[in-house]
Order: C-alpha cells, then sequence, then structure tokens
C-alpha cells in the first residue's frame, strides 16, 4: 500500500501533466486559428489565379502554337475535357 508521500508525488504528478496538456491545447489553438487566417486571407488569390487560368486556356485553343495565327473552329468542336461525365477513378 501506497504510503502518503507516494500520493502526494502522485497527485503532484497528475497535476503538472494537466498543466502541460492544457498548455499544449492553447498552444494547438494558436496554431489552428493562424493557419485558418492566412486560408482564408489566401481565399482571393487562388480565386484570381483560377480566373487567370481559365482565361489562358479559353485563349490557347484560339491560336495556333505554331504560327501564331487566330485558329477557325467549327462550331460542333468540343474540347475533350467538356465531354467528361465524372473524373477517372483510381
Amino acid at each position: 500500500m501506497p504510503n502518503v508521500l507516494d500520493i502526494r508525488r502522485r497527485i503532484r504528478s497528475v497535476i503538472n501533466t494537466r498543466q502541460i496538456t492544457k498548455a499544449m491545447k492553447t498552444v494547438s489553438a494558436a496554431k489552428l486559428r493562424r493557419a485558418q487566417d492566412a486560408a482564408l486571407a489566401a481565399r482571393p488569390y487562388s480565386q484570381m489565379l483560377t480566373n487567370v487560368l481559365k482565361s489562358l486556356v479559353s485563349r490557347a485553343d484560339a491560336y495556333d502554337p505554331i504560327t501564331g495565327e487566330p485558329q477557325q473552329h467549327s462550331r460542333s468542336h468540343v474540347p475533350s475535357a467538356a465531354l467528361a461525365q465524372r473524373p477517372p477513378t483510381r
């Protein structure tokens, strides 16, 4: 049976562990908040980048890559990416 000194040590150990756990939770909450703020701040840039890339893709089809002259496509021409029903499975 443990004596009084062992019980006091165990109580002190549990209290110290509780304090450390609380500090770790506080630090992780601050890191999470900082990461979320950074992600929200980057959202306008990612949306603008998406728009720029879409614009570039639409313009790339309009010119011949060799001569640089405008290409004439018939109305029946549909890019293969537009025909895809769903993403490929792995």
